[in-house]
Formats: C-alpha cells, structure tokens, sequence
C-alpha cells in the first residue's frame, strides 16, 4: 500500500522540525517529534515504519499503486524585487483606482465568507484561464510589463481605504496581474520561532510585492 500527503495539506521542514499547513481547515499545525520521525522516515523510504497514527489523524491518505509524493514544498529563490527596483511611482489613474477598489473589497469579502481551499481553486482557475505558465518555465519574463503593471496597482491601492494584508493584497494583485495576462505564483512561507506566516507573489526569481529580504526569511510552505 502506498501513502499521499492528503490533497489539501503541504508541508516544509524549517530549524529541524515540520510545519504544515492545512487549506480546508484554514490552520497552521506541527507533529509531535515522535510523529515527525515516524513521518521522515517513512518519507525517506522506510516502509516498515507504523504510519497509523498519521492516516489517523487524516495526515496520510492511502492511494493503491500511486507514487508516494510527500516531498516537502519548494520554490525558486527570490533574486530580485520590483519593491527595490529604481523604477519611479506612477500617478494612479481613476479607472486604475476603480478597478483596485473593486478587486481588493471583493477579494476582502471571500476571505471573510469563504474557506482558503475554494479561493484558491477560483485563483487558480481565472489565472489559468487567462495566462500561461510557458513563459515562466523558460525563465522569459517580460519584467518591464511586470514593474509597470505592479507600480499601477500599488499607486492606485493608496486610495483604497482597506488596511493592507499580504494575503488580501497577493490575491488582489495577482487577478489584477491575470487581467493584464501576466501570470503569477502565490507564495506561503512560514517563520518558526516565533511562528509568523506570511505571502507573497513571485514570477520566476521575481518578488512581485514584498522585498527580496523578507521574502527569503520564509520558508515557502505551499505555493499556487
């Protein structure tokens, strides 16, 4: 009998011990050590290790002849940031600013009615509607559009009287980015002690929204 991770949880290893993050449930949550060495193991290919515990509390899932995917999240390395770019601010337009308010005060409303999964499913399923990933598995990216589109959306967000999040900006963002047939990669990433979650967006080794530093300083834990 093979095992999965079930489908909505991902995980990362981060200072020795495992984080992970569940999108059905909306929560973060670690193993116990003992658990966590029953999980390496089994992960690094011990199949003599009792893994019920985990199928008991819904970590693993059996799938008859399937590979056994379990490897932990990863993603490329931010490199460079439109953030610390020297490219100058824009003067926001109104249709700009319009479309803006729009998408931040409905993407505002999802979070507050919806679980994680279901959004992030409707996210990935616009931002594939509209772009393709070819561009950014060739690692030949358009970063000027890039740089022009983000400036846009960040001048125009300063009018919308919404507090900043990185979650309700990343999302935001990246459907404003969809429009424009840019396509971006939403980024978890966790910092264990003390705990901080936190996201972002990259194209390639480009941080879309955040700094190069600060984006490093997480350990991705899942990415969409």
């Amino acid at each position: 009998m093979s095992y999965s991770l079930r489908d909505d949880l991902t995980y990362c290893q981060v200072d020795g011990r495992l984080v992970f993050l569940d999108v059905e449930s909306d929560r973060y949550f670690q193993l116990s050590r003992a658990l966590e060495h029953v999980f390496t193991a089994h992960v690094g290919g011990d199949e003599t290790t009792d893994v019920s515990d985990l199928i008991a509390l819904n970590v693993l899932t059996e799938h008859p002849g399937a590979p056994n995917a379990m490897q932990p999240c990863a993603m490329t390395p931010a490199a460079r940031s439109i953030m610390e770019s020297s490219l100058h601010p824009l003067e926001a337009r109104a249709i700009a600013i319009l479309e803006v308010l729009a998408l931040v005060y409905a993407t505002k409303l999802q979070l507050k009615t919806h679980r994680l999964k279901p959004i992030l499913l409707g996210l990935q399923a616009t931002r594939n509607s509209r772009t393709s990933d070819t561009i950014l598995q060739r690692g030949d990216l358009d970063e000027e559009r890039y740089r022009q589109a983000a400036a846009a959306f960040s001048s125009a967000r300063r009018y919308v009287p919404a507090q900043t999040h990185c979650l309700l900006d990343s999302i935001s963002l990246l459907r404003f980015l969809a429009r424009r047939a840019l396509r971006a990669t939403l980024v978890f990433g966790v910092i264990p002690d003390p705990f901080s979650a936190h996201c972002w967006l990259q194209a390639g080794e480009l941080v879309l929204n955040d700094t190069v530093g600060n984006v490093n300083a997480h350990s991705p834990i899942r990415i969409v």
